[in-house]
Parts: structure tokens; C-alpha cells; sequence
């Protein structure tokens, strides 16, 4: 989980050069922290994917590298959290399912199915008369 607690970072007048870092901003709501690796040189700060000139005053920083890996790491979670709960309710769907009585136009076509009075393929798949 990312966390913004001063802790975790280091001070803006330790940042060095031209790394990738995440700088963050003291505001009276707590730490925010920029979505963007950003890279310190002699001018200043620049965007270290687009070069461009970012206008900030940062106050913390950490490297950007760390913040990839915990990204990598709670993505992976999230999605298996996604699959997961995608199974359940699948799981409910079916349960849900089986508890509904089959139409009888239905019940009627999957025993003729079962019987093998229906031919299953493709070029067989036309209007029945």
C-alpha cells in the first residue's frame, strides 16, 4: 500500500541529480506526492519522462524506482482481488441459476440434445422446421 507518511521520505535538500525521484509537497491536508517520476538538475526540476520544466517546490522526495515496484505490487493485488471477487459473484450467478426452473422450450431442446436428435454443428445450425 503507498504511503505518504514524512517518514518515508527524504528531504528535498538531500535529492540528487538527474535520478528519477517522486517529489511531494507539504499541504495542511498531509503529503502529496506528484504521479510522475521527476529528475533535479542544475536548472531545476524537469518531468524525467518528457523533460519538460515542472514548476514545483517540493519538499520531499523519494526514488521513483521504489514507488514502480510498490505500484507493480499493488496492481498485481488489485486485479487478483478483482478476479476473485469476479468468481464469487459468478459463483452466486450459477447458484442463482440453478435455482430457477429451466423454460419449458428449453428443457425440451436440451433433451433432444441429450437424445442426439440435434445435430451440433456449425452447417447445422439453421432454423428447425
Amino acid at each position: 500500500m503507498e504511503t505518504n507518511r514524512v517518514a518515508d521520505w527524504q528531504p528535498i535538500s538531500t535529492a540528487p541529480l538527474g535520478q528519477p525521484l517522486q517529489l511531494a509537497q507539504v499541504y495542511p491536508t498531509g503529503l502529496q506526492p506528484l504521479q510522475f517520476p521527476c529528475s533535479r538538475d542544475e536548472n531545476g526540476w524537469t518531468n524525467a519522462v518528457t523533460g519538460s520544466t515542472v514548476a514545483v517546490s517540493p519538499t520531499y522526495w523519494r526514488d521513483w524506482r521504489s514507488v514502480e515496484q510498490t505500484g507493480a505490487a499493488e496492481t498485481a493485488a488489485r486485479v487478483r482481488i478483482n478476479q476473485l471477487l469476479i468468481g464469487v459473484q459468478l459463483a452466486r450467478l450459477y447458484d442463482e441459476l440453478l435455482r430457477q426452473p429451466i423454460p419449458p422450450h428449453l428443457s425440451d431442446l436440451l433433451d433432444r440434445l441429450a437424445r442426439h436428435e440435434l445435430n451440433a454443428s456449425p452447417e447445422a445450425s439453421g432454423p428447425e422446421h
